[in-house]
């Protein structure tokens, strides 16, 4: 295995860390609290903390309705170079 090879090996084995730490992270919260407003922003925060999202959302299936309903929504969030951009657009 040349260094090249090894290098991209690691980065795939801290990429799977890091989702797994999500898994476990959002399965503690989904174990802990009860309202599914406040598990699914505590699973946009880690999914942004671990993962480096920009954004997410989360839609919860209402059987009743037999449809889709928006839970979280996090907007992207830009940086200030990209603010920037944006503004002189």
């Amino acid at each position: 295995m040349d260094i090249t090879e090894r290098k991209q090996t690691e980065e795939n084995i801290r990429q799977r860390i890091k989702e797994l730490e999500v898994l476990y992270e959002t399965g503690l919260y989904i174990s802990s609290l009860l309202e599914p407003k406040e598990i699914g922003r505590k699973v946009i925060e880690v999914l942004s903390e671990k993962l480096s999202w920009s954004h997410a959302s989360i839609r919860l299936f209402n059987s009743d309705t037999q449809r889709l309903e928006l839970l979280v929504f996090e907007p992207p969030r830009l940086t200030a170079q990209q603010l920037a951009a944006e503004r002189a657009g």
